[in-house]
């Protein structure tokens, strides 16, 4: 049984399916976190797909958020998300990690629109485990709605992994770490049904 204070994590595909539970099923999830992954409706055919990875989807990201809203009986919405990719990946496009930033603000935007666009803090250059990447922080009304991480030589692999295992690299930085400093700040507000949360960000808090 999922829980509303559930956080999704998940590498490549994995990564996508979390894309779409927290999308589509907001009220079940505070936070989540999204390593290597694509952007939601990245693709609509297996040929799609394959230039998505290549070179990122096709679609508008910002279009993609429109049209997710605007569907009929639509249940979706935002939440703070963590990104993380390799600027060394030839099998999932670094600019699929671009889309999903833009992707995810546009959802927040769109979702809460009562308030000013988010806006990035400064870049931060951070080096860890052998290797640098680079952080920047969205915000929306002072609440943090994404953080973006890219790893310097970083390929298609769980960054700070067990190197014995395949998709896993055994460089730095711990992507299990940062990931779950991320997610462990956040819960999801108690309601008495799912109809008494709101979609988007407003379902999740921050711990202390």
């Amino acid at each position: 049984m999922i829980r509303k204070s559930s956080r999704a994590a998940g590498l490549s595909a994995g990564a996508a399916l979390a894309g779409v539970l927290t999308i589509r099923y907001p009220a079940l999830f505070a936070a989540c976190a999204l390593h290597s992954g694509v952007m939601y409706g990245a693709a609509s055919s297996a040929g799609e797909a394959v230039l998505a990875l290549r070179l990122g989807a096709r679609t508008s990201p910002r279009e993609t958020a429109r049209e997710l809203r605007q569907a009929p009986g639509a249940s979706m919405g935002a939440m703070p998300t963590l990104i993380i990719h390799g600027q060394a990946d030839a099998t999932v496009n670094p600019r699929n990690g671009e889309q999903l930033v833009e992707q995810r603000l546009a959802l927040a935007d769109l979702l809460l629109p009562d308030g000013s666009p988010a806006t990035p803090a400064a870049e931060q250059l951070i080096q860890s485990g052998g290797r640098n990447y680079r952080q920047r922080d969205y915000f929306r009304n002072s609440t943090l709605v994404v953080r973006n991480i890219l790893i310097e030589g970083l390929a298609h692999a769980w960054s700070g992994g067990d190197p014995a295992q395949p998709f896993s690299d055994g460089a730095g930085p711990d992507a299990s770490r940062l990931i779950l400093d991320f997610l462990l700040q956040y819960r999801a507000r108690a309601a008495k049904s799912s109809e008494d949360l709101p979609p988007g960000l407003g379902l999740a808090t921050r711990v202390g």
